[in-house]
């Protein structure tokens, strides 16, 4: 997209100057985000999880920490090209997800490493301190990731007037012709709210509902991989 088509197209995004959409009007809700809060909650969850991992391991050194909180879309865009995110549209971007980082006698625990199921324990603690407060937890692949909610597109429907956000307006006028399927969701919305059409060409797969790690109650004598922890 040239320099003038993109100018053209957020002259046309200039949704401040046009009525709310009817979507936008059915999803709205009498609470809007604030990301201070947010992460306000994030640093409760970690005081928590490092309490009770301290008390599941108690002559461990033991350090929880949130080292990524929100990223512009050049960040983002940048993990996206490094593996490190599916996606160039993240709710890291809205500031309403933190991913955290787990080290037990200085050794970081990697769920994605040899010893991954040992490993996962301490996650399984952040989950349910996550999920307590009501926040979203579980991806199998990023069990550090924890966020307002599952997927953007929800975050959008939870608190509308983010959508009329400058950078998301960005990124969405370089969706218009050819994009990534994953993206169907969010767009939708999107198109709803800026009352625009488009005859998109879909690359990739949908998004796919996979299922949700499980979280460790605090209490639990379930047991996890053969014993009782």
């Amino acid at each position: 997209m040239g320099y003038m088509a993109y100018k053209r197209a957020l002259d046309i995004l200039n949704i401040k100057d046009q009525p709310q959409s009817d979507t936008a009007k059915v999803i709205k809700k009498d609470i809007t985000f604030d990301s201070g809060e947010f992460y306000e909650k994030m640093e409760v969850i970690r005081k928590k999880t490092e309490g009770r991992l301290r008390l599941e391991y108690p002559n461990s050194k033991i350090e929880v920490t949130i080292p990524s909180k929100e990223r512009d879309l050049a960040t983002q865009k940048e993990y996206e090209k490094s593996g490190a995110s599916a996606t160039t549209i993240s709710l890291h971007n809205f500031g309403a997800a933190a991913d955290f980082k787990i080290v037990i006698d200085g050794e970081n625990q990697d769920v994605k490493g040899p010893n991954w199921k040992e490993e996962l324990l301490p996650f399984r603690i952040l989950g349910s301190e996550a999920r307590n407060l009501g926040m979203f937890w579980g991806w199998g692949g990023d069990a550090g990731h924890v966020a307002d909610t599952r997927f953007v597109h929800q975050f959008l429907r939870k608190y509308p007037e983010q959508i009329d956000q400058d950078f998301l307006k960005d990124w969405y006028t370089f969706q218009s012709d050819t994009t990534q399927a994953g993206y169907k969701n969010v767009l939708s919305v999107l198109d709803s709210a800026y009352k625009q059409e488009h005859d998109r060409v879909w690359l990739g797969d949908d998004v796919t509902i996979d299922p949700l790690l499980e979280d460790w109650p605090a209490g639990s004598n379930k047991k996890v991989f053969g014993y009782i922890k």
